[in-house]
Parts: C-alpha cells; sequence; structure tokens
C-alpha cells in the first residue's frame, strides 16, 4: 500500500455532528416552534366578525355579479338548469327592477302569503315563459339572463288569477299555459319598437294582454271577473283607525306592485327593495307616500286610498326613474317626484274611462308616464343615465371559480 493511500482521510471523521445535547432531546422541538401569533382582543374580534357579516351580506345586494359570473360558467345541463332558475327568480324581482334572485325569491314568498292562489298562477305563467324564452331566444341571453322575458307574464299570471274565475280553479292554469307564450312575442315587437325612442316597453306587453282578455271574458259564458273584495267606504273619526288606514295605503301602494292586498306582506316586500339597494327602498317608500298623499288631496275614494291603488303606479315610476334608469342625483329624485306625479294623474283620469267597461287600470299609468319621461330626458342636462354594473373583481371570480 503507498503512503498515499496511507494518507486518505477517514470518512468518519466528516460526519455532520449535531449542535444540541443529546442528554436534551427536547431542545431540538423547542428550536422548531413557530412564533406564535398575537392573541386578538375581544373589541377586534367583534370587529372582524362584523366586517365578515357584512361582506356576506353585501354579496346579495345590487345584481349580485359574482353569483351570475359563476351561473354563467357552469357548464353541462346542471348549468342549464341553474341559469333558468336564477332568470326566472330575477325576473320575479324585475317587476319592481330588482335584478336579483334573493330579492324575487323573497318577494315571491310574500306573494305567497298574502293569496297563494294568485302566486300560483304568476309562477304558471313566468316558469313556462322564462322557459320558452331560453328555447327560443339564443340570440338574447344577456336579456334572459336579467329575467326581462319573465315579469310580464308573472304579472299576466297573478292579473287573471285576481280578477277571473274563482281560486284554485284549473281552467285558469290551462288558459294561461296557452296564451301566456304570446307576451313573448308582443315584447320583442314593443321592445323593438321603443328602442328607436332609447326607452323600455315597461309593462306594456301585459297590460295589452290583460286588459283585451278581460274586454274578451264577456263573451265567454263561463267566464267573469270576480267581484273586489268589499273594503272601508267611509272615513272613521278615530286617530287609531286613521293611522290604521295610513298604513294600510302605505303598505298595500307598495305591494299592489305584485297584487299584494295585505298589510304584512306589503311591507315586508319593502326589505327586499333595501337590500337590493337603498334607493330602491327610497323610491318605493316616496311613490308610495305620493301616491296616498295626492290620493287624499284629489279626493279620491278612500276604499281605493287604503287599498293601495292609488300607490303602486307612483311606486314603481319613482324607482324607474330615480333608482334604475337614472344616476340617483337630487335632479333624477325631482325627476321622479314629476313622473310620479304624472302617473297619479293618469291613473285618475284612465279609471274614470276604464271603469265604464269595469276595468282595472293595472300598471298602465306607470307605463305611458314613464315611456315619456325615459324619451324627454336627454333634454335635461343635469339627468345622466345610469352606469352599467362593474363586472365582479377578478381575485373574487378566480376564488368563486375554483
Amino acid at each position: 500500500m503507498s503512503s498515499f493511500e496511507n494518507d486518505k482521510a477517514d470518512p468518519n471523521e466528516f460526519e455532520l455532528k449535531p449542535v444540541y445535547d443529546i442528554e436534551d432531546p427536547n431542545r431540538i422541538e423547542k428550536s422548531e416552534e413557530l412564533p406564535s401569533k398575537p392573541e386578538l382582543s375581544t373589541e377586534q374580534r367583534l370587529l372582524q366578525n362584523n366586517e365578515a357579516f357584512i361582506s356576506f351580506l353585501n354579496s346579495f345586494r345590487g345584481s349580485m355579479p359574482i353569483w351570475q359570473h359563476r351561473c354563467n360558467n357552469i357548464s353541462g345541463v346542471h348549468g342549464d338548469l341553474i341559469r333558468l332558475f336564477d332568470s326566472w327568480l330575477r325576473g320575479i324581482g324585475q317587476v319592481a327592477f330588482l335584478n336579483n334572485p334573493v330579492c324575487g325569491l323573497g318577494i315571491l314568498c310574500c306573494a305567497i302569503w298574502d293569496s297563494p292562489w294568485n302566486a300560483t298562477c304568476g309562477i304558471v305563467s313566468s316558469f313556462w315563459v322564462t322557459l320558452l324564452a331560453f328555447i327560443l331566444l339564443p340570440n338574447k341571453r344577456d336579456l334572459y339572463r336579467d329575467g326581462l322575458f319573465t315579469f310580464n307574464p308573472y304579472l299576466l299570471g297573478a292579473c287573471w288569477a285576481t280578477f277571473v274565475l274563482s281560486p284554485w280553479d284549473y281552467r285558469l292554469i290551462v288558459i294561461i299555459l296557452f296564451y301566456s307564450p304570446i307576451v313573448l312575442v308582443t315584447q320583442n315587437a314593443l321592445m323593438k319598437f321603443f328602442g328607436t325612442f332609447e326607452s323600455p316597453a315597461f309593462t306594456l306587453p301585459y297590460i295589452v294582454h290583460a286588459l283585451t282578455f278581460l274586454v274578451g271574458i264577456y263573451n265567454f259564458n263561463l267566464y267573469g271577473p270576480k267581484s273586489s273584495p268589499a273594503v272601508l267606504s267611509s272615513r272613521e273619526t278615530t286617530l287609531q283607525f286613521e293611522f290604521q288606514i295610513l298604513l294600510d295605503a302605505f303598505s298595500q301602494g307598495v305591494g299592489q306592485v305584485y297584487f299584494i292586498a295585505k298589510t304584512g306582506p306589503g311591507l315586508t316586500t319593502l326589505v327586499f327593495y333595501l337590500l337590493n339597494s337603498p334607493f330602491h327602498a327610497l323610491g318605493a317608500i316616496l311613490g308610495s307616500s305620493l301616491g296616498l298623499i295626492l290620493g287624499y288631496i284629489l279626493g279620491g275614494q278612500l276604499s281605493d286610498i287604503q287599498a293601495g291603488l292609488w300607490g303602486f303606479n307612483p311606486v314603481l315610476s319613482y324607482t324607474a326613474i330615480f333608482a334604475e334608469f337614472l344616476r340617483p342625483t337630487w335632479s333624477s329624485c325631482v325627476y321622479g317626484f314629476l313622473c310620479s306625479l304624472a302617473s297619479v294623474i293618469l291613473y285618475g283620469g284612465l279609471k274614470s274611462v276604464l271603469s265604464l267597461g269595469n276595468l282595472p287600470t293595472l300598471t298602465l299609468p306607470f307605463s305611458v308616464a314613464t315611456v315619456l319621461f325615459m324619451v324627454a330626458r336627454h333634454a335635461f342636462p343635469l339627468l345622466e343615465d345610469s352606469p352599467p354594473p362593474p363586472p365582479p373583481p377578478k381575485d373574487e371570480r378566480s376564488r368563486l371559480l375554483d
């Protein structure tokens, strides 16, 4: 063996030796422990919980763009079903310009609470036409997703349930299934016509067919309009009853938008206006109050005032102008007031004419007044169109789509 081989180093001499004491095996465990986070105080935990709760509530406000974006990216048959129900519930809310499926579901529950039969006819009509719109109008998916083909059929079904036949008469369901698809055709025709004036058709498609059918039922031996429910026809003098009249008139002025004729369900719908947007709730409150006050000033029948018949048209007019189609400003608030005032005056005039044929005015005053104000809005430079809703944040989209 050469001297070179004798000079080779022993490999054991280069082994890494532990730097801790073997007799203390817990020493390495202590050195690997991560520093602990400082504990939050009670006030900090409450603030953190409140912020999380507020963020959770905000996810249900407005048009819920994050949820809608998620629905649009779900593939397969189950994705189509989810989008169908989302569009249908949005359409229920769109009766009052609430593009929100949670608000639509909540108001639908209020309608069932008030009258299960009226709500059932509205559900059958609106869901059937929403399904047909999904099949027949693939080129108008944006309008379909926002529920704009749903609200007119819902109003048609609820209207006929209110004025035609007795509750739970299956014949009306058959009529709705055969007739309500025609509203889809009429709506597309009127949308194209009023689109040249940069105005929606609002509820005119429903009004055309609702009044046509109510006029035609006099030629049908089996069908006749139901008598309206008995309501108070004389003014009481006690303060307690006067307050009850005001409460009924205000709440039913909001509720009659959905043919809700009870105080409790009518007031509850305001919660969902507020959930969608404070401006929508403010428009509904101001519109119903304006209709109530003007009804008294103009000497309207107390039965009509208490039933909310003077209030629901200005509710829709104020909400449309102030909260939906124009940017909420003091100028649009005044403009909405004038539009609501016009709808109240139109209600009084149209009621005198249509009552000769025992016909209701429905939302015809609202539609006529609001179309005129929408066409004329560009003549007033202080009025600005409402901007489109912002898209969901990228981080939120990526988080929900994971």
